[in-house]
This record gives C-alpha cells, structure tokens and sequence, in this order.
C-alpha cells in the first residue's frame, strides 16, 4: 500500500490499521525472523497507541518513534501481553 499523508486527495486510502497491511508487516517481520534480519517500524504508526499491540502481535519489535511519542508508545507496550498469543497469532 502507498498512500501519501501529506497528500489530501489520497490521504484517507493511508490505513496503518488494515488488516492487509498488518498482515505484509506480519510476512515481512516472519521473513526476516527467519532469515536472521531485524524488522523495524519507522513512521507515524509505531507511535500510535492503537496500533502499538497489532505490531507487535505481528512481530515487530523496533518501533522508531518521535520523542514526542515515545512516553505513550512505552505506556501501550507495557500493556501487551504476548505471553497469550498463539504462534499462529
């Protein structure tokens, strides 16, 4: 998915939430697991606290965040729980 945020003809096409996105990170982050690489997150997703559980869920684990950000990114991680997810998701 590319969506321009900057761009209001097409910024509402710009869903870090969908489904379709969450599952290519999931790929991405399971590709690079297993590869042996690192999969990180840089944009305004990784500090967006309804989003923070669905990543990580997917398998990331760096999130780049603005300073600004990152008191309430720590906050949302803080309430994940992974330990009750299946490996399957």
């Amino acid at each position: 998915m590319a969506a321009a945020r900057d761009s209001d003809a097409i910024a509402a096409l710009n869903d870090p939430g969908h489904p379709a996105v969450l599952a290519l990170i999931a790929r991405v982050a399971a590709h690079g697991a297993k590869v042996g690489r690192k999969v990180s997150l840089c944009g305004a997703a990784g500090g967006e606290p309804k989003f923070i559980e669905a990543l990580l869920t997917a398998g990331l684990r760096p999130l780049s965040v603005s300073p600004a950000a990152l008191g309430r990114t720590k906050e949302a991680i803080a309430w994940v729980n992974l330990s009750r997810r299946s490996p399957d998701g």
